[in-house]
C-alpha cells in the first residue's frame, strides 16, 4: 500500500509491483516475503521507485487475512495485518 503525507493510504496498482496481472504482483510479492526480509525490502525499495512522481511518502508490503464472506458482504477490514517491509519514497 502507498502512504500519502496526510496518513490516507490506498492500494498500489499491480504494475508498480510487477505488471498489469494482480496475480503476477501477488506471486512477486509471495516470493519476495517467502525469501526474507532482504528480498522484501528490496522489492519494497523498487515499487518505491516506482511511484516517485506519484503523491506517496512510503510503501508498505502488508500480509492480511480475511474472512472471505464477511469481505464480500461488506466488511472488507482485514482479521490480521502485518507489515512486511516499509521504505519511504523519495522526491
Amino acid at each position: 500500500e502507498g502512504l500519502r503525507a496526510d496518513g490516507s493510504a490506498s492500494r498500489l496498482q499491480p504494475s508498480l509491483v510487477a505488471n498489469d496481472e494482480v496475480i503476477q504482483a501477488f506471486e512477486t510479492l509471495r516470493q519476495a516475503i517467502s525469501k526474507g526480509p532482504e528480498a522484501t525490502l528490496a522489492l519494497c525499495r523498487r515499487i518505491a521507485g516506482r511511484v516517485s512522481a506519484h503523491d506517496y511518502t512510503e510503501i508498505r508490503l502488508l500480509t492480511e487475512t480475511y474472512n472471505v464472506i464477511d469481505y464480500f458482504q461488506s466488511d472488507k477490514r482485514p482479521l490480521t495485518s502485518s507489515v512486511q517491509a516499509s521504505c519511504e519514497v523519495q522526491q
